[in-house]
């Protein structure tokens, strides 16, 4: 695993730069991430759309949905998480580095908790008690290696703490 996301690093620094690309008010990006989330350091999987809204300032604005899914098992109880965000985010336009995008984001997520717990306890029904509304805060990159491709990187201080992954623009 350490050996593959090395092998990673190292492609997207010697690859050359086929042409510039930043995201824009008329950019859409769809991509897929893996990440870390609050609970136990659970492994996260997800996809990210997003959509640029307007020019605004040295940046634009665009609006951002987003779905993760985890799941953690501790002594039998399954807990499953599935995560919905939507987010206003800001890019800050580079000029001097247009394959680079910095973001950053704020939004409302809804997370849906079900705990799941081993028939030999005495509760035999499924607890959301952690389902509900909060508010969610990213700061992110976006780097692309192609008009197309690009790698992102994203922080966030509510359910899921960091996810990396490929963005498409379309």
């Amino acid at each position: 695993m350490h050996r593959s996301i090395f092998f990673l690093f190292v492609l997207v620094l010697l690859l050359p730069r086929l042409s510039f690309a930043q995201f824009t008010s008329s950019s859409s990006v769809l991509g897929v991430h893996i990440g870390v989330s609050n609970v136990a350091r659970a492994t996260v999987l997800g996809a990210k759309f997003e959509d640029g809204i307007a020019q605004a300032g040295p940046g634009v604005f665009g609006g951002s949905a987003k779905v993760d899914y985890y799941t953690w098992n501790a002594g039998g109880i399954i807990q499953t998480y599935f995560f919905v965000t939507a987010s206003a985010n800001y890019h800050i336009t580079l000029g001097d580095s247009p394959a680079f995008d910095p973001f950053v984001g704020l939004g409302i997520g809804y997370l849906y908790e079900t705990n799941k717990y081993p028939s030999s306890s005495s509760i035999s029904t499924y607890d959301n008690a952690g389902s509900g509304f909060t508010v969610v805060a990213s700061l992110g990159a976006r780097y692309y290696l192609s008009p197309s491709v690009a790698l992102r990187l994203e922080f966030g201080t509510s359910q899921v703490y960091a996810v990396g992954g490929f963005d498409f623009g379309f």
